[in-house]
Parts: structure tokens; C-alpha cells; sequence
């Protein structure tokens, strides 16, 4: 099983350890003794890209609300260091495709992408636009669980 758990918990790390169960988890929680069993790696959001821009436009009086969807090629977003708990040749596989995720050759939102019932939901030939991923009220085929509906 793998977990995927993006807050400041020890809850998921709990879960985890001792069940052969593994975590990808905020980086806030790689060094906790009973996490060091199940953590793999972690996103690292490095929000001094984010706010240096934002910064600079406040103190040159051009600054206006925006939308912010930068990643990898900005430098706004990496991924830890997988732990020795990953398969040998995982790091230089994750490597390669973070490369062409950067450069933008590989697509992460690109068809086909059917939900949990097997339905495609994005076409092959066709990628995801912002505002679809930002509204997407779906779960991708493999994932288990359920969006509550408001």
C-alpha cells in the first residue's frame, strides 16, 4: 500500500510503519524516528520563487492577484531524495521523467486518463487544460476512495 499525505502529521507515518505500507509525505516528517521505516520521498515547495516575484512587484507597485501554476522548470517545486527504502534504479527512472516534466516533453495530465470506473476521461492526443485539473471532481483509475459530493 502507499500513502500519499500532504500535512504537518505523524498520523500516515503511523499507519504506515510496520505494515509494509509506504509513504510519500511533507518533508517535515522525513527525519521522525518512526517515519524512517515508511517514508520514500517528499515534494519540497520552495516558496522564496514564489514570493521574490511577488516581492518585487508589491515594492515596484505593479503587483496583481494571479494565478500561480509553476512547478518544476521554475524551480518552485522538487522532489526529495528517494530514501534507500525505493528500489535500486528508482531514483535515476524518477530523474529521467522530472527532466521531461521540466522541460516540458512529458505530460502529466495527457490522455488517456479514465476514472475509477474505467470511463476516459482524457482522450488520447489530448492534455488537460489548467482550469480542468484545477476542477477535475474525479479519481483516476487505480485510486481508491470517494469525493464527497456537496
Amino acid at each position: 500500500m502507499f500513502l500519499n499525505s500532504h500535512q504537518d502529521s505523524n498520523c500516515s507515518s503511523a499507519c504506515c510503519t510496520g505494515k509494509r505500507r509506504h509513504l510519500q509525505s511533507d518533508i517535515i516528517l522525513r527525519h521522525q524516528t518512526q517515519l524512517q521505516k515508511a517514508y520514500l520521498t517528499a515534494p519540497l515547495f520552495h516558496w522564496e520563487v514564489f514570493y521574490k516575484d511577488d516581492v518585487d512587484a508589491i515594492l515596484n507597485g505593479t503587483w496583481t492577484s494571479r494565478a500561480y501554476w509553476e512547478g518544476l522548470s521554475s524551480g518552485m517545486v522538487s522532489l526529495d531524495t528517494l530514501t534507500s527504502l525505493c528500489a535500486p534504479g528508482t531514483q535515476e527512472a524518477v530523474d529521467k521523467v522530472q527532466s521531461k516534466i521540466a522541460d516540458g516533453s512529458f505530460k502529466i495530465f495527457a490522455g488517456p486518463i479514465a476514472d475509477q470506473s474505467g470511463a476516459v476521461k482524457v482522450a488520447e492526443g489530448t492534455t488537460m487544460s489548467d482550469d480542468e485539473i484545477w476542477n477535475m471532481g474525479w479519481f483516476v483509475n487505480g485510486v481508491i476512495g470517494t469525493i464527497p459530493q456537496n
